[in-house]
């Protein structure tokens, strides 16, 4: 086959077919396809054993299709450069999709049209027909449509003796056209609910999330959180979102209007939409409002103004506010807001949890009309009171408060008690009680740590109600101890054990200086030998390392300060727990710890030194 591009070159079947064209044959017909914007289809075929050659040519229009209001007009031209050279007789004309012709009865339900004018057939499409499909698309993030169809026009005219049938299939696509997301709403003020429609949109949408105020929330999020939001379709395959949203719901936001007497609800929505399947996202923004009417003004004889119906009430916790309530806190008002301050010992505050660094409050603030039983407004308010609800004092006492619970509704606080039961609440009301009492006193016991003493009691209340109080010294002169008025003789002993962790075996006299490699362990134990009073506690405050036996000698290296181990050494001493066995039988009395061998300079001689107290 000969190719002329413009110039002439001759190719074989395989080759064209690599290039992109279709070649066919049959034993009467030969069928060459191209590209619309392939090499110019211009060719002479030449058949084997010297048969004759067949000039043959082919075009494609690309452009004539124009859309006016509702339709699309596609003008193909009558006389086809280089297919027709001369004045032509058109025997025939058809219209079809996906190279099946239509039938007349069929393009007259579909109305489709044919026409000829002077120089061109026109094919009538009404925009939307069923042959077609649309697709969104979106532009500077607003929601478009465009509508395609590929319809088929074949001609067969006659020129000279010979008949030609021509037969083109043509790609139209409108252009964008702006289609915004409408809202139909539906509320009834009254129902205090917002119930509207956002439409309409093609089935290649979807509805990712809706942003409520300032909290987005995805669609499985919405229907968890109980809010009614549903998809529906339409017979012309479209489709709409329903949405119903609470005027209680904490997005929703209350104004009150003096000059229209009336209470506007305020509902600000952004729905986030995707386009599939190219996944691209657009958006749409609502705001919703709703009012409800009768509304007066009432201004009471305080300097507290509640705009509303005269039947509004406010509640907060189980008390309702009025005149008398109010006196007993700090309030402030204006035309658009209100502001109470509440002390966290207020009757209307409830208390969730209690910790050592403080507890948690919760107000319930509930806003109703009685007369026509509307709920404006629920809602909850947790603070956290970062108070201290126990204190202990050097002279040896603890005092402890402790609110009621909302987890307790049946807890009496007049009827709590400490772990022994004749101490009682030195005060108390309906909502807390208030202990007094002594460290050694009430059934307190206590426990000595390496950096801390604790002190323990227990609150009960009719074995339902258990609350522990911790209380840590962080130093044994904060420690209050009150013992009896005998004064004791207290004797310590220092050990240095002889085989690690066993704490039995001791070096003697003789076998000092004892020898030790770098880093080894070195094992220590410190006790009171004659006591049997169990409370008192041996607590290491200091211990330290020096070159010589003069505990007061240069250079120095603290091993434990103040109780703990040194932070500054890298070899930190380590503690080991005391246990009572044949030898010890109040393991309160012994303290045992371990170092790591050092030196200092080239020195290998230690002197260890430490300073107890019982």
């Amino acid at each position: 086959i000969l190719l002329y591009t413009p110039k002439e070159k001759c190719f074989d079947k395989e080759t064209l077919q690599v290039m992109g064209y279709n070649v066919q044959s049959s034993p009467t017909r030969l069928v060459m396809r191209s590209l619309q914007h392939g090499r110019k289809p211009l060719s002479k075929m030449y058949e084997r054993f010297h048969v004759p050659a067949y000039m043959s040519a082919a075009a494609c229009p690309i452009n004539g299709a124009s859309v006016v209001g509702q339709m699309i007009y596609w003008q193909v031209p009558l006389h086809i450069t280089p297919l027709v050279s001369s004045e032509v007789e058109i025997l025939e004309v058809h219209m079809g999709f996906d190279g099946r012709r239509l039938t007349p009865d069929e393009m007259e339900s579909r109305n489709y049209a044919v026409t000829f004018k002077e120089s061109h057939v026109v094919v009538e499409i009404p925009i939307g027909a069923a042959d077609g499909y649309y697709k969104s698309l979106v532009l500077e993030d607003q929601y478009h449509i465009s509508y395609t169809i590929e319809p088929m026009l074949e001609l067969l005219w006659k020129e000279g003796q010979e008949k030609t049938s021509y037969k083109v299939l043509f790609h139209i696509t409108t252009p964008l056209t702006p289609w915004p997301p409408q809202v139909t709403d539906y509320t009834q003020p009254e129902q205090m609910v917002f119930d509207v429609l956002l439409g309409y949109f093609l089935p290649d949408v979807e509805l990712l999330n809706i942003t409520f105020g300032s909290e987005l929330l995805t669609f499985s999020e919405i229907i968890i959180q109980g809010i009614n939001l549903q998809e529906h379709s339409f017979p012309n395959d479209t489709k709409y979102f329903a949405l119903q949203v609470s005027f209680s719901e904490p997005y929703v936001q209350i104004k009150v209007c003096i000059s229209l007497l009336s209470i506007t609800y305020i509902l600000d929505l952004v729905f986030g939409f995707v386009i599939l399947p190219e996944h691209t996202a657009f958006s749409h923004s609502v705001v919703l409002e709703a009012s409800l009417a009768d509304i007066v003004a009432v201004r009471t004889a305080s300097t507290f103004v509640i705009y509303g119906s005269s039947q509004i009430k406010i509640h907060l916790g189980h008390l309702e506010l009025n005149n008398k309530i109010l006196q007993q806190y700090e309030h402030h008002s204006n035309e658009t807001h209100f502001e109470i301050i509440v002390p966290f010992l207020a009757p209307v505050v409830a208390f969730e949890s209690v910790q050592l660094a403080g507890i948690m409050g919760i107000i319930d603030v509930e806003i109703y009309d009685s007369l026509n039983n509307w709920r404006f407004r629920e809602f909850s308010l947790a603070c956290p009171f970062f108070i201290i609800l126990s204190e202990c004092f050097s002279n040896g006492t603890i005092t402890v408060v402790l609110p009621k619970l909302e987890s307790a509704p049946h807890l009496l606080p007049g009827e709590l008690s400490l772990r022994d039961p004749s101490c009682k609440r030195s005060y108390s009301q309906d909502y807390y009680a208030y202990f007094h009492f002594g460290v050694t006193t009430c059934g307190t016991t206590r426990k000595i740590q390496r950096c801390s003493h604790q002190i323990f009691t227990q609150l009960l209340c009719n074995k339902e109600y258990r609350l522990a109080r911790l209380r840590f010294y962080t130093n044994l002169r904060q420690m209050p101890v009150s013992l009896s008025n005998a004064w004791y003789n207290l004797r310590f002993f220092f050990s240095f054990p002889l085989l690690d962790m066993v704490y039995r075996l001791f070096y003697y006299d003789g076998d000092y200086p004892v020898l030790k490699f770098l880093k080894q362990p070195l094992y220590f134990e410190v006790g009171m030998d004659h006591s049997k009073d169990s409370r008192v506690a041996v607590v290491l405050e200091n211990c330290w390392a020096t070159l010589s036996k003069d505990k007061e000698s240069k250079p120095r290296w603290d091993l434990i300060v103040d109780g703990c181990a040194n932070p500054k050494d890298p070899e930190q001493t380590i503690f080991h727990p005391v246990i009572a066995d044949d030898r010890v039988d109040i393991p309160d009395h012994f303290k045992r710890f371990e170092v790591k061998t050092f030196a200092f300079n080239d020195s290998f001689t230690l002197g260890n030194h430490f300073n107890s107290v019982g």
